[in-house]
């Protein structure tokens, strides 16, 4: 199965490197994209293989979150005629398998595209 992980990220380079070991050890880092909300300070060199997309950024946009989350589900649809699987969440959010006998890809390969699916994430403060 080939997997996909997608994020946003401001200013956060501190969650963004643990992001990207995390997903960048299950996946691959050249399966993950990176979308730079306005400063990309740092982040090309943090990024080995994974990919970087800049966006710009309006600091009074009150729209923020209906254009970021509009952006990154329209981002991630497209990424699905590339990959059988897409996970798109925040730089600071992990998806973990519930069962501890069970891999990241293994969980992923028990799902379906036609069956929708509860799975428990943990956002790291």
């Amino acid at each position: 199965m080939k997997i996909a992980a997608v994020t946003m990220v401001y200013k956060d380079n501190w969650f963004l490197g643990r992001w990207l070991e995390y997903y960048g050890n299950l996946i691959g880092q050249e399966n993950l994209y990176v979308v730079a909300y306005g400063d990309k300070t740092g982040l090309p060199e943090m990024l080995g293989g994974a990919h970087l997309i800049a966006v710009p950024r309006d600091p009074n946009d009150v729209y923020f979150d209906r254009r970021r989350w509009g952006f990154l589900s329209q981002y991630a649809s497209a990424l699905t005629g590339y990959y059988d699987a897409v996970i798109c969440l925040d730089v600071d959010e992990f998806l973990v398998p519930t069962d501890p006998d069970v891999s990241f890809k293994d969980a992923l390969d028990w799902m379906d595209s036609d069956t929708p699916r509860c799975v428990p994430g943990f956002e790291v403060f």
